[in-house]
This record gives C-alpha cells, structure tokens and sequence, in this order.
C-alpha cells in the first residue's frame, strides 16, 4: 500500500484549465499558489528564478480569466525571438483555433493589423507595436481581461511598457495585469518604479530557497578563472593609464572632481552635470574641462577593452575613433596625445602578430574539457567583435561546433536566430557564443556550462546569464577575470548588487503581506523604504578565510560557535556580512606597500564593504627599521588609506589581540542590530519593570539600554510621556533630533 501511495506521489500532476489542453502543463505547489494569489489579488508581479516557469503561469492565468470574464489576452515581451518563444508556447497547449492565437509585428500593415486585432483572441506582441497601434487608434486595451508584461523589469522611464499599462489601468473593462521577472534588480526605488508603473497591487517572490521551490532547482557550481595580462599588454596598459591618470590630475587640480579614485560611470555623471552649467555659463572654462572628460572617458573605454576583451577590439575602436567625418578639437588633441598614439600602435603591432588576449587562450581550453558526449554550453559577452573572434578561436578545436549568436541590431535576422536554437537544439552546435539577446528569456536548450567571458555590473543580467544552466540538471558557470582589472571591480559589484537584490525582495515580501495596502501605497512604501542591513539578521557570523587557520582556531576557542572558515574574495574576515577585515602583519604591509598590491587590495575593500577595517599586527616601526623604505611613505600611505579610501587602520600587537579586536567588532555590530530592531517581543508573564522597559524601547531608535536610562531618570512612564524637549535631551543618549521625534510622538494629535 505505501509502496502505491509513493506510486501515485511520483506520477506528474497537470493544471486543469478551461483552455488549456489535458495532460501538457505538468502542476508545481508554487506555480499553483502564484496563480490562485494573481486570481485573488489582481495586477500581480511575480519574481521567479529563470527555469522554473513563469510562461507556465502565464498561460494558466489567460486561460483561467479567457474562461470566467472573457475578453481577449495579450502577452508581450521586449523581443522578437522572445515574442515567437512565447507564440509557440501557447499553441502547443491551448485548445483554440489557431486563427485565434495572433502574433502581431510591424511588418504587417496598420490595417492588417487592425484586422487581426479584432478578431483574434490572444495577441503576442512587443510592447513598441502594442504602443504604435495605440497611438495609431487601431488598438484600443478595453477588451483586454488579461494582459502579460514579460521582462517586467523594463518598464521604467520611458519604456513602451509605462505608456501601456496606463492606457491599459484607464480603459479596461475587467483589469489584470500580470508582470514577470527573474530578477527586478536592488534599487527599492527602480522597483517601486514598476510597482507604480504597473499598477501592481500584490507581489508574489520566490527565490532558490523557499520550500516550495527548493525541489526544483539544480546545484550550479562556480568556478573563476584568473589570467593575467602578459608583459605587453601590460606596457600597453601602462601608455593607456598615464594619458588617462594625466587628465584625471587635471580635473582634481580644477576642482571638478575631489579625488583620482573615480569610476567611468562617476566621469559620466560629472559629465552630465558639467553640460548643465555650459548651458548657464559659456566660460571657456566648463567647455575645457567637458574636452578633457570626454577624452578621459574614450582612453577609459578603451583600457577597459585592452584589460577584459583583447586587442581586436581595441584596435577596432581606435580605428573608428580615426575614422570620424566630423572630430572635435577634444578628439584631435586626444589622437595626437603621444602616450594614446603609443599604446595604439603597440597594440596593432602585436594583433598583426597574432597575439591573442590570454582569454582566449584559456577559453578554448575550458571548453575542451567541458564539452564532451552531447553536452553544450553558452559563452558570453558584451561585444560583438570578441564574440567573433571567440568563435575564431574555438573553431581550431576538432571537438568544439561553435556558433555566432547577436542580435537584430547587430546584424542577424529573427528567422537567423530561430534556426540556430533550432540547430543547437539537434546537437549540430555545441557552444552558442553570444552577447546579450541570449541573456533574456529565450528557450535555449538544456545547457550544462556556462562561460562568462567578462563579469558584468549588472546583477540583473548577471542573474540571468547564470539562469541559462541548472534548469534541467546540475550546471556549471565559469567565470573569467583578469587579474588587478577592471574585471574584479565588475565582478564585485554585480555581487554586491545582487546580494541587496535579494534583501529588497525579503522586503517587498514582507511589506506585501501586510493587510490594508493600496494600490496607492504600493509604490510609495517601497520608494520610501529602508532597507534591512546585514546587521539586522538574526546572528552576526563571523567567517575567516581557510588560509587563516591559527586566526580562526583562535576565534573558535574563544568563541565557541558562530565562527564560519570558508574562502573569502576580499578580505580576511568577514563580520555579520557587514564589517571587512583585511590583516595584515606588518611585514607583509611593507612588503604590500613596495610591489603595489596593498592599494588595489585596499581599493577592492572600499568598494566591497559596508565597514572596511585593515588591522596592522605587530610592531610596524621595528619592521621598518630593518627595511629601505623612508618613513615619510609608510606615513604618507596610511593617511591615504584614512583620507583617500576613507579605511579605519587599528594596531595589535599579536595574532591573539587581532582576535579579541574581531570579537569586540562583532559585539558591537550586534548591539547595533539589537538597537536597529523597531519590533520587539514580551512575554505575557513579563514583570512590571519588563513591561516598563517594553513601552519606552518601542520608541523609534530606542535601544533597551536607553529605556532603562530613560525610566531611571523620569522613574515614570508619565513623567517621560510629559516631558519637555530640553528635559528628554538631559537625558545622556538623547540628542536633539531624537528628543524632538519623541516629543512629536507624545504630543501631536492622533490623525
């Protein structure tokens, strides 16, 4: 009997649907739940990971409303091959005519479009054809019971998406939106962005954790591959860097940026804000240093390509820098700046002699040793040119079948695309070599590796390169990185990135299951939302590298648990994922000092932490006495590190103080969570002096230290309730601020 009953558990169970064909969309408990939430709630947006099939709940959602409202369905998605993915979809499981299941583009006339408006059922589209026919007036969304916004994320700003889900929210009879994502991004107020954008009044997220989920998701292991710019490439990156540190010099010395540590994306800001002031004040002063940013940002890209691309590229770039009809004076002096020249002509001299980027060496390699029997995998990366030299490359291989993969604006054609899934389904290719179209949403066929030719900053293209592998079975991601490049930062940030991502969706959870919102509130709450730090989760975790042993040894005696030992990126330990340290004995600082590793170390550790900390451990001037180092640099480089990189240096004098430091920097980052908590527990049997405590700590920014501070000096809760705000600041603890929000609380009329 139990061996039936495991029987019938085992066997797939499928949705039943009105118009959905039996037996062809097999039922999970979580796509089951999202539905009857979206059916419930109306305008919904579902956060999924890649995989684990948002289409499905699409097509449930359509058939379920088609069949109690009526009405017609309209599924969009920002891409053409996205579109015909989704067409297809449908048709295999729908119990419709097919006439009635309409794909809509704009190679078809406003009049046969009009036709097929009208008299199909469900309506496939991207959301700038939806737009065009609505502005044209042969569309109108009125009838429309059901509409699907794929790839969600998208509409902010201008985005065809805002124009018409607003068109939609003002004329639709019977309104439901459902918007889809695998991944909505970090930024609360981008998300409160589509939040309002989209009318959304329930949020539905599930992540690889959620139990419901946990069953169908695959282990994918990450490994990074490190190469290192070889001897000259490195001269070339040398000539690159001293005409861009040149100009950088130059802004600082204007007063137009504070320090030299600057990003690109700073530079473009700063350039953005400089085009302003040249409308206000034509000095020749802006216009020169908007000249110097400009090149400052071209010798930027152009390290970047030589750092994460090659040389192809590169020298590419150089080229239609030169090739320009109309140059500016900026762009003149930048080709004739000798150190510019230099590095190009370097460059085209080694790419004529068929010197290769050490990752593309590598590449082919990998993919040797990954690709066997009939597996298949994906490579990556941001630009055309080095997906076509890639596919160069990997073509020398007797076991490698690569193919290009880009998109319609780069060249190839909606019907090219499909063949080449399709042809990469049947085995015919086994590494689709692609740039970003690959990333969103396509049903590229089961794939066992994945190669990220470059990390990327974005954590939502980051997550939805990764969704390519592990859908099926077990995956694998490879990522490639150039050593001291800009790489490492890329890769970092898009870490960082992510990490607050799930943060904001543990929120948006949170804040969407309490009862009374609005859809008026939605946006509003989540805008003005602050978000959770690190040190407000449950336990502050100590976690020290592997390579650390006697630290963590030490840590573990005196600590006895919550003490991680683990490989860490950045830094040597890792407090509450909060606090970064990076120890380093003084030798070893010196040492770091002369080869120029302590810098970009610490560089990593400013961009990476929310708290970087560097520990110094020994005597740092008994070291120096014995070195040829002047004491003037030691000392000029640790008020860098204080004022530059704005890093906090404490001294220990031994390994067994180091760890007594970490412990009383994790004491002090729990006091602060335990500060931080609004919502505090009681029990009901508490004692009158709990109870006490209780009230006065519920306050905002009332730590249970502070209550009983404050209990001790007014002796009662009346007395406090009462009290002026010069008398709450007598109080040690209370400052202005604080004293004023507590009398507003006690004082100001209930609304």
């Amino acid at each position: 009997m139990a061996s039936l009953l495991n029987y019938v558990k085992q066997q797939p169970q499928y949705f039943e649907s009105p118009f959905i064909k039996p037996q062809t969309l097999e039922k999970r408990k979580y796509q089951e739940n999202i539905i009857r939430s979206v059916l419930k709630h109306g305008n919904t947006l579902v956060v999924l990971p890649t995989g684990l099939g948002k289409t499905v709940i699409a097509a449930v959602v359509v058939s379920e409303r088609l069949s109690s409202v009526g009405g017609k369905a309209l599924i969009m998605a920002p891409t053409k091959p996205l579109v015909d993915q989704h067409y297809k979809f449908f048709a295999n499981v729908f119990n419709l005519p097919k006439d009635q299941l309409v794909k809509i583009t704009g190679q078809d006339t406003s009049e046969k479009r009009k036709d097929k408006w009208e008299k199909g059922k469900i309506f496939f589209a991207t959301p700038q054809v939806v737009k065009n026919d609505i502005e044209k007036g042969i569309l109108n969304l009125k009838d429309f019971s059901v509409v699907v916004f794929d790839e969600a994320h998208k509409a902010v700003g201008d985005y065809a998406y805002t124009f018409i889900a607003k068109h939609y929210h003002e004329n639709a009879e019977n309104e439901l939106i459902l918007a889809l994502t695998a991944s909505p991004g970090g930024d609360v107020e981008k998300i409160g962005s589509v939040i309002g954008n989209l009318y959304i009044k329930n949020v539905e997220i599930r992540s690889e954790y959620d139990e419901d989920v946990k069953p169908y998701i695959h282990k994918v292991d990450i490994e990074w591959v490190k190469v290192s710019l070889t001897e000259d490439l490195k001269k070339i990156d040398a000539y690159l860097k001293a005409a861009y540190n040149e100009r950088i010099s130059k802004l600082v010395e204007w007063g137009i940026i504070r320090h030299k540590r600057i990003s690109k994306k700073e530079l473009l800001e700063v350039q953005k804000s400089l085009a302003l002031k040249i409308k206000e004040d034509r000095s020749g002063f802006y216009i020169k240093a908007m000249a110097v940013i400009g090149q400052a940002i071209k010798i930027a890209y152009a390290i970047e390509l030589l750092e994460t691309q090659g040389l192809l590229p590169l020298t590419k770039y150089y080229k239609k820098l030169k090739s320009e009809k109309n140059k500016t004076r900026a762009l003149e002096e930048l080709l004739d700046d000798a150190n510019f020249v230099t590095a190009m002509r370097l460059a085209q001299t080694l790419l004529e002699k068929g010197f290769e980027h050490p990752k593309m060496r590598m590449i082919r390699y990998i993919l040797e040793k990954e690709i066997h029997d009939d597996k298949k995998g994906i490579v990556f990366t941001q630009y055309v040119d080095t997906a076509e030299e890639i596919v160069e490359v990997l073509k020398r291989s007797e076991k490698l079948k690569p193919v290009l993969f880009i998109g319609q604006r780069k060249g190839m054609s909606q019907k090219k695309q499909i063949e080449i899934i399709e042809k990469f389904r049947k085995g015919e290719y086994n590494v689709l070599v692609a740039t970003s179209v690959a990333e969103e949403g396509l049903d590229i066929p089961k794939v066992d590796v994945v190669v990220f030719y470059e990390p990327i900053p974005s954590e939502i293209r980051t997550i939805q390169r990764r969704g390519r592998t592990g859908r099926f079975k077990h995956g694998k991601i490879i990522v490639m990185i150039t050593q001291n490049s800009l790489d490492e930062a890329y890769y970092w940030s898009s870490l960082a990135k992510e990490r607050k991502m799930k943060r904001t969706l543990v929120y948006l959870k949170k804040v969407f299951n309490q009862k009374g919102k609005t859809i008026e509130d939605a946006p509003k709450i989540v805008k003005n939302a602050t978000l959770p730090t690190a040190s407000q989760s449950s336990a502050v975790t100590i976690a020290v590298d592997d390579r650390e042993q006697k630290l963590y040894e030490l840590l573990l005696d005196l600590r006895g648990k919550k003490v991680e030992r683990r490989r860490l990126a950045v830094g040597d330990v890792e407090i509450g994922g909060k606090i970064i340290v990076e120890r380093k004995k003084a030798e070893d600082f010196l040492n770091s000092l002369v080869d120029g590793r302590l810098f970009k170390q610490l560089d990593l550790l400013a961009q990476h932490a929310e708290v970087p900390i560097l520990i110094i451990e020994g005597d740092l001037y008994k070291a120096l006495q014995d070195r040829n180092i002047k004491i003037n640099a030691v000392l000029g480089a640790l008020t860098k590190i204080a004022t530059d990189f704005q890093i906090p240096v404490l001294y220990t004098p031994n390994t067994d103080l180091t760890a007594i430091t970490i412990l009383l920097l994790a004491k002090r980052l729990q006091e602060e969570k335990q500060e931080e908590l609004h919502i505090k527990k009681i029990k009901r049997n508490a004692s009158l002096k709990k109870l006490q405590e209780f009230v006065v700590g519920s306050y905002p920014n009332i730590s249970t230290t502070l209550a009983k501070r404050i209990l001790s000096h007014f002796k009662t809760i009346k007395n406090y309730a009462s009290a002026s705000i010069d008398e709450l600041m007598t109080v040690e603890g209370i400052g202005k601020k604080k004293a004023e929000k507590i009398w507003e609380i006690n004082n100001k009329p209930y609304e």
